[in-house]
């Protein structure tokens, strides 16, 4: 794979999209939720094609329209990963350096409509010191304006 094809898909798993990005459909059937925080609501899972990549799905579950501002997908989700022995697990060298809250620099903006989804993927095997074998549980969470937002548990598993 060429340089540019990897940057582009690195890019892609942040959550950055392209103009000639095809529109995606948000598949649901089978996930689990976390709970419902001023109307929003989290869903992780790990995504079965490439390991260490966890999908997030945004989703606003009342029939007014949302918005929420933020610094980004790194900025905006708090991930939360132990380890197969319970520890919890430290950020690898790239996850310090890019959720350094001063590269935190560029203003987003989410608009979901009524049962509106938004879906992002975060590359935590690369965020992560994820070297240990087995099972890693993960959950992602939110801090808003009505209070903390919280996913569902997940298990990544890491050979």
């Amino acid at each position: 794979m060429n340089i540019f094809a990897r940057v582009f898909d690195q890019m892609a798993r942040m959550g950055l999209a392209f103009k000639s990005d095809p529109i995606k459909v948000i598949e649901t059937e089978g996930r689990e939720w976390g709970g419902v925080t001023g109307g929003l609501d989290l869903s992780i899972a790990p995504r079965k094609d490439q390991k260490d990549l966890i999908s997030v799905i945004l989703r606003n579950v009342e029939p007014a329209a949302k918005r929420v501002v933020t610094r980004g997908w790194l900025h905006f989700l708090e991930v939360h990963v132990t380890a197969p022995d319970g520890s919890a697990v430290p950020l690898s060298a790239y996850g310090r350096q890019a959720l350094d809250p001063s590269r935190a620099t560029s203003q987003m903006t989410v608009q979901l409509g009524p049962n509106e989804m938004v879906e992002t993927e975060l590359p935590i095997g690369i965020l992560y010191e994820m070297s240990m074998r087995g099972g890693y549980k993960v959950s992602v969470s939110s801090q808003l304006p009505g209070g903390v937002l919280t996913s569902n548990d997940c298990s990544v598993n890491h050979a």
